[in-house]
């Protein structure tokens, strides 16, 4: 009796549910709190309830066993609390319909943390993803760091958004707050957030050019049908077109360059248009220098986005006349950070960038939906620890692959050099060069990579070097891609650290497709590659 007596006492002053389907206020949730809508409507199904005292607790920690028996709800059990264990009848369930496994958790009377609350979630959850979900890996900045892909599908989902930071602390508990918004999330696909944060940056940009070119259009035509006022000459030139009553002026200096806007006591207004001839500006301006948001026009493309101290720093979207775009972050007039790059012939890079080229983490997306993803070096996809995919697949062959290699063909037992030597021989008995595209100069997607060599077994120069490279480094053995001529075509191969030190190997070159295994261009110093190898430059 003790024991239960306990129990309804420590119900009291923990999160209460009920079946209840009145709606219940609460005295620290507002009607302009974020998670009023979600708090509601989890009270008027019955899932959840307040303390005695008229609070939720909003920013309360959520036990695990009550955060089990909240999502068991959700999905419509209804169990009535054990008598030795509250919660045990929950936890049954939540076991017996695969949302955790049986020594997921060791203690359940302590507070769950986010990334958990997170992976339960994805769990019960019926939805299908595809691989393009990596993409959105990008806008979570400690993915990196605890790489859950449970989390990242919940990301995917619109279940979770992150902190505005841009992180997600996966190992923070969660509150009431966030446990009873992912909940509603769950039951309810109108609830769920678009994470896809690029694309919806991209969206609000296009609303600010359309804003900004017919505020253009606005000035431009007000010129051209000129001024009712009489023109101001100055002594070197200039001619300013003053209305005097706070609307709209016309600066006009001696070299043709124009400022349409506002203009008082020889100060610019906070928005306006400049022509220089050469570039165009419409947007927002302080002490005649552009800050805030605005769109630069150049003879081949156009900037839409901040601006600070006169250069582009911020958000920005650049389109080129020649059909690429870009849309991400910008620091001093160049791409810096997260950011988005479109080609023309439909192929797409998300990732980072530095100083206007690629670098550390990103993906590339070919037209039909292969795509690489893992770290690029000064532009180059350094090829030394990544792995490819169809985006739109919810399969990853290529790691199933890889996986499969390795195993079949190296040992704990191997030495650096036969480990070396092992995956050197199966890409030359596995893999076919592919002369058809070769001949024809229309070589696929595929086989200039990796994908090609390890899953389809046909590739070329690149995609036996990747495969290569790839499969040594995930070994532990460095290796890295040697870009130059051979024969006086493009051509690479690679450079690796055997355990007597750095030697060249061309397994395309080895490769006879013959059945046979040769070692002509096997482990080779560099004054023996120089014979008929040049090498332009090293991706490390």
């Amino acid at each position: 009796m003790n024991m239960k007596k306990n129990i309804i006492i420590l119900l009291v002053l923990v999160l209460l549910f009920s079946s209840a389907s009145f709606s219940l206020t609460f005295s620290d949730v507002g009607s302009k709190d974020w998670f009023y809508v979600d708090v509601m409507d989890l009270v008027n199904r019955g899932i959840v309830n307040g303390f005695e005292d008229g609070t939720f607790k909003p920013k309360d920690s959520v036990n695990v066993d009550q955060f089990i028996k909240m999502i068991i709800t959700s999905l419509g059990h209804n169990f009535k609390n054990g008598e030795i264990y509250w919660a045990q009848p929950f936890i049954d369930q939540a076991i017996a319909l695969n949302l955790i496994e049986e020594d997921t958790f060791s203690n359940y009377n302590r507070p769950i943390t986010r990334g958990e609350m997170a992976k339960i979630i994805v769990h019960a959850l019926n939805e299908e993803y595809t691989n393009k979900m990596y993409e959105y890996s990008f806008y979570m900045k400690d993915f990196i760091e605890f790489q859950d892909l449970d989390v990242l599908k919940a990301f995917y989902f619109g279940i979770i958004t992150g902190y505005p930071d841009g992180y997600f602390y996966p190992d923070k508990n969660a509150s009431r707050a966030e446990a009873s918004t992912m909940l509603v999330r769950m039951i309810r696909e109108d609830r769920r957030v678009d994470t896809d944060y690029l694309l919806n940056q991209e969206a609000q940009l296009m609303e600010l050019n359309d804003y900004y070119m017919n505020l253009r259009s606005y000035y431009l035509d007000l010129y051209d049908k000129g001024f009712e006022y009489e023109p101001y000459l100055f002594d070197n030139g200039d001619v300013l077109y003053d209305s005097a009553v706070g609307e709209i002026d016309v600066y006009i200096w001696y070299n043709g360059d124009i400022f349409i806007g506002e203009i008082s006591d020889g100060e610019y207004g906070n928005q306006g248009y400049f022509n220089w001839q050469v570039n165009e500006y419409i947007g927002q301006l302080e002490n005649g220098t552009r800050q805030g948001v605005g769109v630069m026009l150049f003879d081949d493309a156009v900037y839409t986005g901040d601006f600070l101290n006169g250069d582009m720093t911020g958000s920005g979207m650049v389109k080129w006349n020649d059909g690429f775009s870009f849309n991400g972050e910008y620091l001093d007039g160049s791409v810096n950070g997260l950011g988005k790059q479109y080609y023309p012939n439909g192929d797409y890079y998300i990732g980072y960038f530095n100083d206007g080229k690629k670098d550390f983490i990103g993906s590339y997306s070919y037209q039909n939906g292969l795509t690489y993803f893992g770290t690029f070096n000064n532009e180059e996809m350094d090829a030394d620890e990544f792995t490819m995919y169809y985006n739109y697949s919810d399969q990853n062959e290529f790691e199933t692959k890889v996986n499969e290699i390795i195993s079949q063909n190296i040992t704990s037992e191997m030495t650096t050099n036969e480990k070396i030597k092992a995956i050197y021989d199966y890409l030359i008995l596995n893999v076919t060069y592919d002369n058809e595209g070769y001949q024809s100069e229309n070589i696929s997607n595929e086989s200039h990579s990796a994908y090609g060599a390890i899953v389809l077994g046909k590739a070329v120069c690149d995609g036996y070097t990747d495969a290569l490279n790839l499969l040594l480094n995930r070994l532990g053995i460095e290796s890295d891609i040697v870009i130059g001529q051979a024969n006086d075509e493009g051509h690479a191969w690679n450079l690796i650290k055997f355990s007597d030190g750095y030697f060249y190997a061309d397994a395309t070159w080895d490769d006879g497709d013959d059945g046979k295994l040769r070692y002509d261009f096997y482990k080779k110093t560099e004054a023996q590659m120089e014979t008929n190898h040049e090498i332009e430059k090293i991706v490390k």
